[in-house]
């Protein structure tokens, strides 16, 4: 089981995803809110963090491995 922290550049844009399994957001008007994604698994330990230099919508991912 995955588990999401969405990080937004403020309060206001933050938004729950359409199909939370995914915690995908294909919504450019919330994707560039999204400033980084800390992914977790705690039955195999798997966390990853996912930032932006922007946002999620017009910056590349770089993602660390925590």
């Amino acid at each position: 089981m995955f588990s999401y922290l969405m990080f937004f550049d403020n309060k206001v844009s933050a938004s729950f995803p359409k199909n939370p399994l995914a915690a995908g957001f294909n919504d450019e008007k919330i994707s560039k809110h999204i400033k980084a994604i800390y992914t977790f698994n705690r039955v195999n330990g798997y966390s990853k963090l996912s930032f932006y230099q922007k946002n999620s919508w017009e910056s590349l991912v770089q993602d660390i491995d925590i």
